[in-house]
């Protein structure tokens, strides 16, 4: 299934806008080969290609080039939709 990450709820308490978004993937299920397709983008998305548990982190960047000291993380579990499969 593909996964669309959100980061348009980030603010910055100062409002040096814009924001610049720094996507990670930090874990993957073993195996999986899913990667994100932009990483600077509000809102990226990845393939999640094998059942298993996702986590994505997101750091972002003010226009005064200051980094958020302590990204946010999500974590997804992809299930297969038929609760039987082969990896």
């Amino acid at each position: 299934s593909e996964v669309r990450l959100d980061g348009s709820q980030s603010t910055d308490p100062g409002e040096h806008y814009p924001l610049t978004y720094d996507w990670t993937l930090v874990t993957v299920p073993t195996g999986s080969t899913a990667s994100l397709d932009n990483a600077a983008a509000m809102t990226p998305t990845f393939f999640a290609d094998i059942a298993g548990i996702y986590v994505a982190e997101l750091a972002v960047t003010n226009d005064e080039g200051v980094r958020d000291s302590t990204p946010d993380r999500v974590t997804i579990e992809a299930k297969p939709t038929d609760g039987f499969y082969v990896q």
